[in-house]
């Protein structure tokens, strides 16, 4: 009752924004160490119920978004992947799934964090996009939690080169990459 009374407040204060996607979850399922598949379908039934009619999501872990969050009749899938290395796979599994929907890259290796180079942030940005994705997500540590540093984090080798990508993106028609 609590959550489907949040989830009301938040639909009601948000629902004329069109700048925003729900998204239940966070690093792993509603089923891990705690049953929360009542918990997120009451705080989505609120949102809705007050007539916020944003895309819906999951971020599930290293899984499909669908594979996780799936009952929840997602609008988008997300795709979560790390080492860069194994983004491709993530990718064309997403692209290919029988229930598929358009997906983003949701999360991989962050800038600052497994020592992670710039080369590999745009690795796996670019195969990302290129490989169906209809966006990506940088992460940068600390820029994600407001850690020391975090003012200096916004000029990264990691940041700027994802600014690249998107003039890149924007320069030509999407349908025909």
């Amino acid at each position: 009752d609590n959550l489907r009374t949040y989830g009301t407040f938040l639909g009601a204060r948000f629902r004329t924004q069109p700048n925003i996607v729900w998204a239940a979850g966070g690093d792993w399922g509603p089923t891990g160490p705690f049953d929360l598949v009542a918990e997120y379908d009451a705080l989505k039934g609120g949102i809705r119920d007050a007539g916020a009619s944003q895309l819906w999501t999951g971020h599930g872990g290293q899984e499909s978004g669908l594979d996780v969050y799936g009952y929840l009749g997602l609008d988008m899938n997300t795709t979560y992947r790390y080492p860069p290395q194994e983004v491709p796979e993530a990718g064309i599994n997403d692209y290919f799934r029988d229930d598929r929907l358009p997906f983003v890259f949701f999360e991989g290796y962050y800038e600052g964090e497994f020592d992670v180079t710039p080369r590999e942030l745009r690795y796996q940005a670019y195969i990302s996009i290129l490989g169906g994705a209809f966006g990506h997500f940088y992460g940068n540590s600390p820029i994600w939690f407001f850690g020391d540093g975090w003012e200096d984090a916004l000029d990264a080798p990691g940041a700027r080169s994802m600014t690249h990508l998107a003039s890149l993106m924007r320069s030509r028609p999407f349908a025909r990459l």
